[in-house]
């Protein structure tokens, strides 16, 4: 029964943040923390959007965690920067893997430790496509790094990937 209780008061902290950010289409610097530190609400977060639709959340999240990441004290770390994109991936629009791509780039350890399956959330080929047909600067180190992953062979268990609980919980 506590169980229950605490994912029904998890569900609740889900929807104020999900009213709060509609309203001022921001997250605040102590909800993006707190996101960061509680386990059992990331956890949440991933069973609500496996469900749920809301990109403006997640686009906002993403966007403040690669803020803080940004910033001098580095309060954010690479699973929570994977948490969002991933929560983002749920939202399966084609493009939002240069957003991904974008956040990959944001330093060294980013660069390192974010998992590329992460852009590839509307599968391979639609992905590399989608970057094919892209002209910026951005999305051609995107598509040339993608392709030579996939000829490396890391998109062979993406619906492993996507399916399983993350491995960065």
């Amino acid at each position: 029964m506590k169980d229950a209780i605490n994912n029904s008061d998890l569900r609740k902290s889900i929807e104020v943040l999900l009213n709060a950010c509609e309203k001022n289409n921001s997250v605040t610097k102590q909800a993006l923390i707190d996101i960061s530190v509680n386990a059992m609400l990331r956890k949440e977060l991933v069973r609500y959007f496996k469900t749920s639709q809301h990109r403006q959340f997640t686009t906002v999240l993403l966007d403040g965690f690669t803020r803080l990441r940004k910033e001098p004290e580095n309060e954010i770390s690479i699973e929570d920067l994977m948490l969002a994109c991933y929560l983002l991936g749920q939202h399966n629009q084609v493009e939002d893997c240069l957003k991904i791509w974008e956040v990959k780039e944001t330093d060294f350890d980013s660069y390192c430790g974010i998992d590329i399956q992460l852009m590839m959330f509307a599968g391979v080929d639609k992905t590399i496509a989608f970057l094919e047909s892209q002209t910026s600067e951005l999305a051609q180190r995107a598509l040339k790094y993608v392709k030579d992953c996939d000829r490396a062979g890391d998109f062979t268990e993406l619906d492993v990937y996507f399916n399983e609980e993350p491995w960065w919980f």
